[in-house]
């Protein structure tokens, strides 16, 4: 399921639309449509980190986070 959602999250259209949802039910719904089913606790890490998005609150690194992601960097080789 974590994977699915980090997919999900990787979706600029997706976490566009999230960011319009105005509670953590509507975030569950959109999810679920997608179809994942959100535990409970998924779901309350999930709508603070879109409540802190909103709020732009979020760095960089927890940006990265919320999709899963990694920074890359080059290496000179």
């Amino acid at each position: 399921m974590k994977e699915q959602v980090n997919e999900l999250m990787k979706d600029k259209t997706f976490l566009e639309a999230l960011l319009q949802k105005s509670n953590a039910g509507e975030v569950r719904d959109a999810f679920a449509t997608k179809g994942v089913d959100l535990s409970e606790d998924l779901l309350g890490e999930l709508w603070s980190r879109v409540e802190e998005m909103k709020k732009g609150m979020l760095s960089e690194e927890d940006l990265s986070s919320v999709a899963g992601g990694a920074r890359h960097h080059s290496v000179p080789m």
